[in-house]
């Protein structure tokens, strides 16, 4: 699986979410969850490509 992949599915999530959070002002705590998530994720994963990249170069 690729990054394109990954940033489909995350997509999708967030429209859902969005979209239960027009029907619920409630929900839009969870909307804040899921997009701070995917951005701690993205970060994690470019910190490992990071950490990857480095050790290749010893």
């Amino acid at each position: 699986m690729d990054i394109f992949f990954f940033a489909g599915v995350g997509v999708l999530i967030v429209a859902f979410a969005v979209a239960q959070a027009a029907s619920h002002q409630a929900f839009l705590l969870e909307v804040l969850r899921i997009v701070v998530m995917i951005v701690v994720t993205v970060r994690a994963w470019m910190e490992l490509e990071k950490l990857d990249t480095r050790r290749k170069k010893k």
